[in-house]
């Protein structure tokens, strides 16, 4: 016997009061934006998002508005020195540490570049504001809850008698503490990191978030510098390679992250007159990863996830919908002549993922939510050099 309208109707009001509730209870937070979540299935993720990304805006200009050109140092520190006669052949025995007089800032001049770029889920989500025609970004991924920040090493002189003998500093003595360069030069990027905390705090209402201790998140619980503005906990931490001025916070539910962070990855040795890092203004005045980079790390981060073996979760999902949102900006920068790095070496890294079966549901693709071989490939065969290196384009 068919239902009737009464009770259909009583079926539809009580699915609609549920799914409102589901939002609104969302990790506890109450709702406020209109973020509806395609791909993002872990509810904590989902809340984290709801309470951060609407503030983005703010976050960003303020990040723009940050002075990157303050860092001056001039003190000893420690250098790899080279024998002259023997720096091409590498040979260990004529290699050695030695203290000498560097002279450092933070801007390379006379250009005065500006040491950053943004990368990663964050510089995608401004390329697809700056660009729109390009494509949609949030056809194949959800807004992202956190900036990643690429800062570059210090431009640096060596003075006295090892002038002519190196260009080689280090971030760490042999002991593994930083050497007074790294460590002048982390403090003041832990200060720029204050500064920004400072200027954005009244975004953060007391309703939603509360002060993060250290220990409640992994890469801060091993910090060596913190500092408390309102709700937003300022560390540096040394993790692997790399030492990280993270802003954290922590839901009132108790979900707690960062949601901006600077990378300085810190080859050993590095070159000291080599700071720059390959970025692209755009119109709102922020520093960006090209689209050519964005999409080599997008790979090798989707690489990464494959080997964790944790197929499905948000993570490995935005991997491949940024993938596909960046094939076709990177075709859109290069017919517009917006992108400086036009390379297609990584065009082979790509068809052998391919020819792996990257694209298969066993390796953590999803084709409903657009990943699928046919959508990507499709998209990369309208860029002509791929066209010509990927043979299935013509079939």
């Amino acid at each position: 016997m068919g239902k009737s309208r009464t009770q259909k109707r009583k079926k539809t009001n009580f699915r609609t009061r549920k799914r409102r509730v589901a939002r609104k209870q969302r990790g506890g937070l109450p709702v406020q934006n209109t973020i509806r979540f395609r791909y993002t299935k872990k509810s904590g993720r989902g809340e984290w998002i709801d309470a951060l990304y609407p503030l983005s805006p703010i976050i960003l200009q303020a990040i723009r508005e940050l002075d990157w050109s303050t860092f001056r140092f001039r003190g000893e520190s420690e250098i790899g020195v080279w024998q002259e006669t023997d720096r091409l052949g590498f040979n260990a025995n004529n290699y050695r540490r030695e203290t000498a007089l560097v002279e450092a800032t933070s801007v390379r001049p006379p250009q005065w570049n500006i040491p950053y770029i943004i990368f990663g889920g964050a510089a995608c989500e401004l390329w697809n504001k700056a660009y729109p025609d390009a494509g949609n970004l949030h056809e194949t991924t959800d807004p992202t809850g956190d900036i990643d920040i690429k800062v570059a090493v210090p431009y640096c002189k060596i003075h006295g008698e090892y002038l002519d003998d190196s260009t080689e500093l280090f971030m760490f003595d042999s002991k593994g503490n930083y050497t007074p360069l790294a460590d002048s030069y982390t403090r003041w990027i832990h200060t720029l990191g204050i500064q920004l905390a400072t200027t954005i705090v009244p975004q953060f209402s007391p309703k939603w978030f509360v002060l993060p201790d250290k220990d409640d998140m992994e890469e801060t619980s091993i910090a060596d510098m913190e500092e408390a503005i309102g709700p937003i906990l300022v560390t540096r931490s040394h993790v692997n390679d790399m030492i990280k001025v993270q802003l954290s916070t922590k839901l009132q539910s108790g979900q707690a992250d960062h949601f901006i962070e600077f990378i300085l990855v810190t080859p050993e040795p590095f070159e000291a007159q080599k700071n720059e890092l390959r970025g692209i203004q755009l119109l709102n005045g922020l520093y960006v990863e090209s689209a050519y980079l964005l999409f080599k790390d997008q790979l090798q981060g989707l690489r990464g996830r494959l080997e964790i073996n944790e197929p499905g979760v948000y993570k490995l999902i935005n991997h491949y919908g940024r993938l596909i949102y960046l094939a076709k900006l990177h075709e859109y920068t290069t017919r517009n002549k917006l992108d400086d790095i036009q390379g297609t070496g990584y065009y082979n890294d790509i068809i052998n993922f391919i020819d792996e079966g990257g694209f298969a549901p066993s390796r953590g693709c999803i084709p409903q939510i657009g990943c699928s071989l046919e959508n990507f490939v499709a998209t990369l065969c309208k860029i002509p050099r791929f066209r010509m290196a990927y043979k299935r384009c013509a079939e």
